[in-house]
């Protein structure tokens, strides 16, 4: 697969740099050689950032679990956090290659009961309660709220960006997802890590994303709710990364610093928080600049100074 060089980058003093929204010097704290983006296209993340994932999770696992035998007795909300904990390891080493996906599943249910003393289950037994939680999971599967509109908008005011998605997981489930809660005619670009056979946040992924719309790196932003799976991975690949932090979390690795913002700039262009006082550097990010956002409806006021 054809890779694009990060054209949209500067390097000073061998380390990395990338332009603001707005164009300004480039680097930790506003050092560097000015310069601006444009951006032509935009790729969301899926889980997480479209699709409220862990919700349906969770509703469909609470459900499930019912069905068990001894089942009642069961801390279930311990069980909910322990059950995603196991998804998360699972599905990392499916998309290691460790595991298929049929595999992971498999291993995230007979580990849990095992823990929770309801006994050994050979792959039959967790083979069908697997496909009732996937029944449920399914039925759940819903956008966020500010979805709908933040799209909306982004068709009014930039008519011209192409738009897409870039996701981790199985092709069959991931487009079904995309189709079942109307998004597939609003991200016509749609591409899996199942169907390319390499994963974010490798970079080869978010090349082969760019691809599909036909451009480079340096002109298409990517939104996603994981700083480093998504955001940080998008930015060293070249692309502009944008993390969606709707829980406003902490930044990595500094003490005390606003969640919204820039989370490498300190001048909090957007974001719904008070900005940073100063430069704030995302731990593993080599930009001078991350945009930190917590709703999708910032993403059109974003994107003004770059289309």
């Amino acid at each position: 697969m054809r890779g694009f060089p990060p054209d949209g980058m500067s390097r000073a003093g061998g380390t990395a740099t990338a332009g603001s929204a707005a164009g300004e010097s480039a680097g930790v704290g506003g050092r560097g050689r000015r310069m601006a983006r444009m951006i032509r296209g935009l790729l969301f993340d899926l889980d997480g950032t479209l699709v409220d994932h862990d919700t349906a999770a969770a509703t469909a696992f609470t459900t499930a679990l019912e069905t068990v035998p001894g089942a009642s007795g069961v801390d279930h909300e311990a069980a909910r956090r322990r059950w995603a904990e196991l998804e998360r390891h699972a599905m990392d080493r499916y998309l290691a290659g460790e595991l298929t996906f049929t595999g992971q599943r498999r291993l995230r249910i007979t580990t849990l009961v095992a823990e929770l003393g309801l006994g050994t289950w050979a792959e039959p037994e967790a083979d069908a309660w697997f496909a009732g939680y996937l029944r449920h999971y399914e039925a759940a599967w819903r956008v966020f709220p500010d979805v709908p509109a933040s799209l909306g908008a982004l068709a009014e005011e930039h008519p011209g960006l192409r738009l897409g998605v870039l996701t981790n997981g199985e092709s069959g489930q991931q487009r079904d997802k995309l189709r079942r809660v109307g998004l597939e005619t609003a991200l016509p670009v749609l591409v899996v890590s199942g169907d390319i056979g390499v994963a974010k946040p490798e970079a080869g992924s978010f090349h082969a994303a760019c691809e599909a719309l036909r451009l480079p790196p340096s002109e298409v932003a990517y939104v996603g709710d994981r700083l480093d799976v998504d955001a940080t991975a998008a930015s060293a690949a070249g692309l502009y990364g944008i993390w969606l932090n709707r829980a406003g979390r902490p930044v990595p690795g500094v003490p005390g610093r606003p969640s919204t913002g820039t989370a490498g700039g300190g001048t909090g262009r957007i974001g719904t928080g008070e900005p940073a006082p100063g430069p704030v550097h995302v731990p593993g990010h080599h930009a001078g600049e991350m945009p930190v956002i917590r709703t999708l409806r910032e993403l059109t006021a974003l994107l003004g100074g770059l289309t």
